[in-house]
């Protein structure tokens, strides 16, 4: 199994400062779970002026006490149930000692690590903070977006293809111009806009007639191509050699446009180079309002062992919710409390559709390969 910050898919936040469970601490610094010094369980200490204590930004009174004994029970006991932990922080406004991620992505963690006392904690802070009610729900159904970067990088695997000037031809509808026109890539001048406005050289300001990502001959977002068959009797195609940190980056590229900052690997002359062979899908062309760059993804049929696995976890234990991540592990007494306050219920049929990018038919042929990916069971089911 791959160990933290190495693409294990059960715990995404891997790594410090992750919001993981190892950042978490008791109230008095003691490893979780335990009693904390003295040993004689959560009595309520008091200053000498007869006020509560204070650690952590919380005033030590005796609900906190009260929650961390539900919570981490002294002697091994077993917590209390995750309803009784959510009542006492949203009705009586109770809180845990110490620093905690009092966010979604907190609790998220704490029902992967298999800590639903902990989550339902984490996630009723969070529920708190947001004003309880609607804005409470709407932030416990955020999307995890580490999820999307771990199956981007282990399973998507995409790959920045160099597209030779003159290569590809794109479909343009210029202005005052009843038909569209096929165009040389080698005749467009600056970047293509995120909206598919276009400057060709001789020929004026135009529009990508189909839209965005749907305009080349080839390179159309969703589409496949063999790479062989495309480079029969023309020039070799090559890709950009990435780094994790640059993959990770391109994502952020491909959600934003062209507005994103570039990274490093698009900047300049782009550094070392490979031939490239093999199937794969388009996610983006123009890529990031470039004509010679394509961001281009193995095909299933292509994956290898690891990224097929990687892709099989994801598919039956990985949550993009909070909701869908209990229900993966089970934790239906967390899937009723979370959907009584108004959660929306979340499509798995449709979970992770976004790790590829915005593009419809991008995303189609992403959901095939994953439900490939899953021996064709298709995906899971919150019921």
């Amino acid at each position: 199994e791959a160990g933290p910050g190495e693409g294990d898919l059960g715990s995404p936040s891997a790594g410090a400062g992750g919001g993981g469970l190892g950042s978490h601490t008791s109230w008095d610094g003691s490893p979780q779970g335990s009693p904390g010094a003295g040993g004689g369980g959560y009595g309520c200490p008091t200053l000498s002026d007869g006020s509560p204590p204070a650690m952590g930004g919380v005033v030590l009174d005796r609900s906190s006490f009260e929650l961390a004994a539900l919570v981490r029970p002294s002697g091994g006991g077993a917590p209390a149930p995750c309803a009784e932990i959510w009542r006492r922080v949203v009705e009586e406004e109770a809180r845990l000692p110490g620093r905690w991620d009092e966010t979604v992505a907190g609790a998220l963690d704490a029902v992967r690590g298999s800590d639903p006392a902990l989550c339902a904690y984490l996630a009723a802070r969070c529920f708190v903070m947001a004003g309880k009610g609607g804005g409470g729900a709407e932030a416990l159904a955020a999307r995890d977006e580490r999820c999307a970067s771990t199956l981007w990088l282990k399973v998507a695997s995409p790959v920045v293809l160099e597209v030779p000037q003159g290569y590809e031809k794109i479909h343009v509808r210029f202005d005052g111009q009843e038909h569209a026109r096929w165009v040389s890539s080698d005749r467009f001048l600056g970047a293509v806009s995120d909206a598919g406005v276009v400057h060709v050289q001789g020929m004026g300001r135009g529009m990508l007639a189909e839209g965005p990502g749907a305009s080349a001959k080839h390179f159309c977002a969703g589409a496949a191509l063999d790479i062989s068959q495309l480079m029969w009797k023309r020039e070799r195609l090559r890709r950009l050699m990435l780094r994790d940190e640059d993959v990770i980056l391109l994502r952020q590229v491909l959600v934003r446009g062209v507005s994103a900052a570039l990274p490093r690997c698009l900047a300049g002359d782009g550094g070392p180079m490979a031939h490239v062979y093999g199937r794969f899908s388009v996610v983006a062309y123009p890529f990031a309002g470039d004509v010679t760059k394509a961001l281009l993804r193995p095909m299933a049929r292509t994956w290898s062992p690891p990224q097929s696995e990687a892709a099989q976890r994801a598919v039956r234990l990985l949550g993009e919710t909070l909701l869908s991540q209990c229900a993966k592990a089970k934790r239906w007494d967390l899937v009723a409390l979370f959907l009584r306050v108004g959660v929306p219920c979340p499509d798995l049929s449709r979970e992770f559709e976004e790790a590829c990018g915005p593009d419809a038919a991008a995303r189609r042929q992403w959901r095939r390969d994953l439900l490939a990916a899953a021996g064709g069971l298709g995906m899971p089911s919150l019921l």
